[in-house]
């Protein structure tokens, strides 16, 4: 096998195969929202802060991880209480202009 033909394969180093971040990994549905790109041949969770090989069997276990389930669902509430909390900022906005325009 011909490593220089793989785009994922950078160079083997020992018997383990270093890879390189793969940006069509950011539009994957399984990585859509936590995964961004550290340096060339490291991916990271954005969620979690921790520094995953580029490999995507080590992506997708750790997207399937207990912590990085229990970091995504605390993620997804606190937005859900930030976006209630502008709504109720921006209708206070308004009855307060209004009051202003009224009185």
């Amino acid at each position: 096998m011909d490593i220089s033909k793989k785009g994922a394969i950078k160079k083997v180093l020992g018997k383990r195969i270093v890879r390189n971040f793969q940006t069509s990994w950011l539009d994957d549905k399984a990585f859509k929202g936590w995964l961004a790109s550290y340096h060339e041949n490291n991916a990271m969770c954005t969620v979690c802060n921790k520094l995953i090989r580029c490999c995507k069997s080590d992506l997708l276990r750790h997207s399937q991880s207990v912590k990085h389930i229990t970091n995504i669902n605390a993620n997804a509430k606190n937005c859900n209480v930030e976006s209630k909390n502008d709504q109720i900022s921006h209708a206070n906005a308004r009855c307060y202009q209004f009051s202003e325009i009224a009185f």
